[in-house]
């Protein structure tokens, strides 16, 4: 017959607290509809921002230079007025470096949604 502290070391085992992970959700990636695809001087279309990310990758730069230069950046109007992606907007208009570009993408995905 179990004693009363040998119960009372079970109840205390049992009553051990686990600390639970908190989860964070990350947001989902945003597709443009189709008629509000990005669409490059080439005619190749962009939906996300995984794909325009893609797209700089292998960009020419006078496709680059089309779409950006000191006076207007068409990526960064289209990111925030269809992606809805405001702060990364901001963040590309200061630039028109095709790489930085890139990377402050890619930077701001890896925040956001991984």
């Amino acid at each position: 017959m179990p004693t009363k502290k040998k119960e009372e070391k079970k109840k205390k085992i049992v009553k051990k607290k686990i600390k639970k992970k908190t989860v964070t959700k990350k947001a989902k990636l945003v597709n443009a509809k189709p008629n509000e695809y990005f669409m490059l001087k080439t005619g190749n279309p962009i939906k996300n921002l995984k794909e325009f990310v893609d797209s700089l990758e292998n960009m020419n730069d006078w496709v680059f230079k089309h779409h950006v230069s000191l006076e207007k950046n068409d990526f960064s109007k289209w990111i925030a007025d269809v992606l809805k992606e405001k702060e990364l907007a901001q963040q590309l208009k200061k630039t028109d470096s095709q790489v930085e570009t890139q990377l402050l993408t890619m930077r701001y995905m890896i925040n956001k949604y991984i």
